[in-house]
């Protein structure tokens, strides 16, 4: 990992499609420090490269709350 970069893993409950997918991504890469957004569907995990210095994983949790998503970190 880059310095001043980190990689949060979560778990997303209720994702079933990419159409959740897409509305996830475009809700993160709005965050100020969301650098890179990347899914995993047959786990449901997403990971989510971010400035620290920036943007919190609660952040990513709350965001992704917003929009009807569980989640979970891992």
């Amino acid at each position: 990992m880059v310095e001043g970069k980190a990689r949060g893993v979560f778990r997303i409950l209720n994702m079933d499609c990419t159409s959740c997918t897409r509305a996830i991504s475009r809700t993160l890469y709005k965050l100020d420090g969301v650098i890179d957004v990347s899914f995993n569907y047959i786990t449901d995990k997403i990971y989510v490269e971010y400035d620290p210095e920036k943007v919190t994983m609660d952040d990513v949790k709350k965001t992704v709350k917003k929009i009807g998503f569980k989640i979970i970190e891992f």
